[in-house]
């Protein structure tokens, strides 16, 4: 079990999606957002671990983030585009 909800941003230009995960595994949220709703939404939310894919905008969302009170982690897109592959591939039915 974790200790913290978790926060995963996929980044844009315009609007965001957004995918809150509660640390017992449930799904609390999952919408495209705009980049206002996002901070209204990162500044209201209980401390939480905020993962994101390394874009240039990630350094600014990480260091607001980082600001409200989150960690923050940011993954190399290399990484997420072989996590995006394997799920494609069907392996998704079996847990990472």
């Amino acid at each position: 079990m974790k200790k913290s909800n978790v926060i995963g941003i996929d980044l844009a230009k315009n609007v965001l999606q957004v995918c809150k995960v509660s640390k017992h595994g449930e799904l609390i949220l999952n919408k495209a957002v705009s980049p206002n709703k996002l901070k209204q939404l990162l500044a209201t939310s209980s401390p939480s671990i905020v993962a994101m894919e390394g874009s240039g905008s990630c350094h600014y969302w990480g260091r607001l983030s980082k600001s409200f009170g989150h960690e923050v982690g940011i993954i190399n897109p290399k990484k997420v585009k072989a996590f995006q592959i394997f799920r494609l591939k069907g392996f998704d039915k079996y847990p990472l």
